[in-house]
């Protein structure tokens, strides 16, 4: 996993430069005369590209289909669990309150994420400099791993700006990220939904955060709600909620979750057959 990473404001280097700058035209348009099917498709194959230079510069090709296989793996055993069974286990395990604030919702009903968490934090600002903000953000994009998710704090209480469009998403997409969560503001939902990736937000504006926002590090810890959210701590979300479960608890939590939720599968089947709740709970411990 990369080292936490702060915005300097100085960019790429001038082999970049071109490629940042029609970035730069490209999310802050105001222009109609893009063909943007055409650009979607050339943001895609360049994020793809760029994904499979660095994963054959930085890891092996055997250790990287051994990762990904890994990730898949718990994302499926996650997506079979709920998030209110996970928190029970957490409960238990002594780790009460891992639950993010109610009000960040899916964009739309049914949409479930799981995968390592991949902080990102930032501040709303007033008079920025418009390339040295779009290229930071455009740089963290690029730093995004695989199979993680990206989980924005704002501090952006007054609403003021949308901290993920369908740009974004093409990129983070692209990358294999598995879905994003932020204490903020979304935009160009149509076109997020088109891309089946999971999004959970607090709200929703069409401006955009690059003249009203300013990232500040990330992968390193941020504080949502009551939460401390470390990079590679385990996020579940669906339709309930969101749940951040400590890195060094995942497994226990997942496994623990998974027998949960088979006891409860025979508690429901007892209660149909006329077990009393009371006698349910005596019989299996739960309920």
């Amino acid at each position: 996993m990369p080292a936490a990473a702060r915005c300097n404001g100085r960019g790429p280097s001038r082999a970049r430069a071109g490629k940042c700058a029609r970035a730069t035209l490209a999310l802050g348009h105001l222009c109609g005369c893009v063909d943007w099917d055409s650009f979607t498709q050339q943001c895609v194959e360049a994020a793809g590209k760029r994904l499979r230079t660095d994963e054959s510069r930085n890891v092996p090709g055997g250790r990287q289909a051994a990762a990904d296989s890994g990730w898949a793996t718990l994302a499926e055993r996650a997506s079979r669990l709920y998030t209110g069974a996970l928190t029970d286990v957490l409960d238990e395990l002594g780790e009460q309150g891992r639950t993010l604030p109610p009000g960040l919702l899916p964009l739309r009903e049914g949409m479930r994420l799981a995968g390592p968490a991949f902080p990102v934090e930032g501040v709303p600002a007033v008079q920025l400099d418009r390339d040295a903000s779009i290229r930071g953000i455009l740089t963290m994009l690029g730093e995004v791993p695989a199979h993680h998710v990206v989980v924005y704090q704002t501090h952006d209480e007054g609403c003021t700006s949308a901290h993920l469009g369908e740009l974004s998403v093409v990129a983070l997409r692209a990358r294999g990220c598995a879905g994003a969560v932020i204490d903020g503001g979304c935009r160009d939902i149509e076109a997020i939904l088109g891309q089946d990736f999971p999004v959970f937000c607090r709200y929703r504006t069409p401006a955009d955060a690059v003249p009203r926002w300013r990232i500040e590090h990330w992968n390193a810890a941020v504080t949502i709600g009551s939460v401390r959210v470390e990079p590679g701590d385990y996020v579940v979300a669906d339709r309930d909620g969101i749940v951040v479960i400590p890195a060094g608890l995942r497994d226990e939590a997942l496994g623990r979750a998974e027998a949960l939720v088979a006891t409860e599968t025979e508690i429901r089947e007892s209660v149909r057959e006329g077990v009393s709740p009371l006698e349910a709970y005596d019989r299996y411990g739960v309920f």
